[in-house]
């Protein structure tokens, strides 16, 4: 509860950065990419149908539609991925702000909600929020 309660005290100096810092790692979507990507297979597409039309070969557009495909899948990905950090974040955010002071017992539902992952050296404890941002005691 040292993380949580860390958080909570510190939050006003703490959370902004970490936004800040977090938005510029982030970015913005990948939508712009996407709808070229989109555009791209459009009309290769077209290009196989003429292709197949006229009888010719066209397994080159197919292996790029291919790879066009691929990539699309890995922007969607990320941009998911991107905006769960986001919604984590934001929900670390509302849970200070409902907070009067610090977590005076233990709450193993809270813990679930807001810690990813704890990592035990021997001189201390890192705790890693579901958002990615650490906190050591």
């Amino acid at each position: 509860m040292k993380a949580v309660n860390r958080l909570i005290l510190q939050a006003g100096s703490i959370l902004p950065q970490y936004r800040e810092n977090l938005e510029k790692a982030l970015g913005g979507t990948n939508n712009g990419e996407i709808a070229r990507i989109d555009d791209e297979m459009l009309e290769l597409q077209k290009g196989i149908l003429k292709k197949a039309n006229a009888r010719q070969e066209y397994g080159d557009l197919e292996k790029r539609i291919d790879e066009l495909r691929s990539k699309r899948q890995k922007l969607l990905l990320e941009d998911a991925n991107n905006e769960s950090v986001r919604r984590q974040l934001k929900m670390i955010e509302e849970f200070v702000k409902e907070q009067d002071g610090p977590v005076a017992e233990y709450d193993e539902a809270l813990v679930r909600k807001l810690i990813s992952k704890v990592t035990v050296h021997d001189d201390k404890m890192v705790f890693e929020f579901k958002s990615g941002l650490e906190i050591e005691i």
